[in-house]
């Protein structure tokens, strides 16, 4: 009877073990997504900022190709090094919004820093090669939500069509105190949809693409978008307004959903898990 005793309370103990294991497990998942979409999502922000800057300096300057207004507040440089395409080795410029605490741009963004950007050609036309370096000693940071955060790394927009640009990411990092570091590669087509006046304000783009990248964990990541990622340029709306990303980490596969109750500019998401435990987030 100790015997059986004893084996009962072997295997109780055993399930006990076995329960404990699926739990911490499934609370490493939750915890591990939880911080891969945050920071997908924060670097589609960061990312937005950068691209949203040099499109508009890049379609707004005369010396570049006149269209409309500008998101550049009072206070923030543009210094040309090369400013004639006829020279045939296109145009050099930065775009300096001074240390921190950084400008507020009309975008409702706030920057600080300085990039440093390389066009080919006049931004309208098609293959047109308009490069952003952004190096850590430049100090540029960005701010949707009060926190500063400091990114940098490559990017590299190229004229598709008149509305539609490719913009890949290289060896991009952004780094604040809150979060830590998480580093990134991208590689999207963007389709522009121009509304209402010159410039880019109220205008619509629709990103489609992939990329890859380390989250604050260390943990290795990669995602695809499968309905794409829309923004709309107006300002305090830095954040996607719709769109569904897929992510992989460490074997399994989540996704992101940037339109959870269909509102614009909520800052709402829900993460999906691979057993279907679906998890709400606002960000600040």
């Amino acid at each position: 009877m100790k015997k059986s005793i004893f084996t009962l309370s072997a295997i109780a103990v055993g399930f006990a073990l076995v329960s404990t294991s699926a739990c911490t497990k499934l609370e490493n998942e939750v915890a591990n997504t939880t911080t891969t979409a945050e920071d997908i999502t924060r670097t589609e922000t960061y990312l937005a900022s950068v691209f949203n800057i040099t499109q508009d300096v890049a379609s707004s300057d005369a010396r570049l190709n006149k269209t409309g207004s500008t998101l550049l507040p009072s206070g923030a440089k543009i210094e040309f090094t090369d400013s004639l395409f006829t020279d045939g080795d296109g145009v050099d410029y930065s775009v300096d919004f001074g240390p921190l605490p950084g400008l507020l741009c009309l975008d409702g963004v706030t920057r600080a820093g300085r990039i440093d950007v390389s066009q080919s050609d006049r931004y309208r036309e098609i293959n047109a090669i308009t490069t952003v370096n952004i190096s850590e000693t430049n100090g540029f940071h960005v701010s949707t939500t009060g926190g500063m955060t400091k990114v940098s790394g490559k990017a590299t927009l190229t004229r598709l069509a008149q509305n539609k640009i490719n913009l890949k990411i290289q060896n991009g990092k952004a780094e604040n105190t809150t979060d830590g570091i998480v580093s990134f590669n991208s590689n999207k087509d963007i389709v522009h949809e121009e509304l209402g006046a010159d410039g880019i304000a109220d205008d619509v783009f629709k990103a489609f693409g992939s990329g890859d990248g380390v989250n604050t964990k260390g943990k290795n990541f990669t995602w695809n978008t499968t309905d794409s990622v829309v923004k709309i340029e107006k300002p305090n709306c830095s954040f996607p307004i719709s769109g569904v990303i897929e992510l992989t980490t460490e074997g399994s596969t989540y996704k992101i959903d940037f339109e959870p109750d269909g509102s614009s500019c909520d800052k709402k998401v829900v993460f999906t898990l691979p057993n279907g435990t679906k998890i709400p987030k606002t960000f600040n």
